[in-house]
């Protein structure tokens, strides 16, 4: 990565899920990453980290269903789950 990265949005796959949540969740944290959101399509749901708010690797929400992702620094973008998730 180079510079500041202010969203990282990471999409599980079932091979590398432990390292994702594990490893690579830490490095993001570690390496100035303000905002990640963890995609997992399998469960349908989204957890959102926030590296610069406390305890930095407890997700600070996790949404599902009809939720709707939104970006603090983008006013006006919303994403329902069901867009996101639903099949093609």
């Amino acid at each position: 990565m180079w510079g500041r990265q202010e969203l990282v949005a990471e999409v599980l796959s079932p091979s590398t899920t432990r390292y994702d949540q594990g490893d690579k969740l830490l490095r993001y944290a570690r390496s100035g990453v303000v905002e990640m959101w963890m995609l997992d399509p399998e469960d349908r749901q989204v957890k959102i980290y926030r590296f610069d708010r406390q305890p930095p690797l407890d997700p600070e929400r996790i949404l599902r269903g009809d939720d709707v992702l939104r970006i603090e620094r983008l006013p006006g973008f919303e994403l329902s789950l069901a867009r996101l998730f639903r099949a093609p």
